[in-house]
């Protein structure tokens, strides 16, 4: 088993992305809002049922979706990935304000344009 991954939203950008998760170095698991989108991945990943479940299984996550309504419902909605997270020391879900700093961290946002 290789690390286990996550990907949410499997549309035309998001899709080859997690297709190049699908590597023996990962053990991947999918989500997207269309059940039918996650067809592609059958019997090569788990098909999540929600974002929750895709947190469960991934110690890292891939989110690409279309706008920042998706985004919230991904990280706040029924069954989103945000939706057990404590605040605790050891929580692995941390929140972060502000703006990053140049060189720091270990994220990233980036807007993707160029769907078809």
């Amino acid at each position: 088993m290789g690390l286990k991954v996550g990907f949410i939203g499997l549309g035309n950008i998001g899709r080859p992305m997690a297709d190049n998760l699908m590597a023996p170095a990962f053990d991947l698991a999918v989500f997207d809002a269309v059940p039918a989108a996650a067809a592609h991945f059958e019997g090569r990943a788990l098909i999540a049922g929600s974002p929750a479940e895709v947190a469960r299984h991934a110690v890292l996550i891939g989110i690409c979706v279309r706008d920042e309504n998706d985004v919230s419902n991904v990280l706040h909605g029924p069954e989103g990935l945000l939706e057990k997270c404590s605040a605790g020391p050891q929580s692995p879900c941390r929140r972060r304000t502000g703006k990053p700093r140049a060189g720091g961290g270990s994220r990233a946002e980036i807007r993707l344009h160029g769907g078809r």
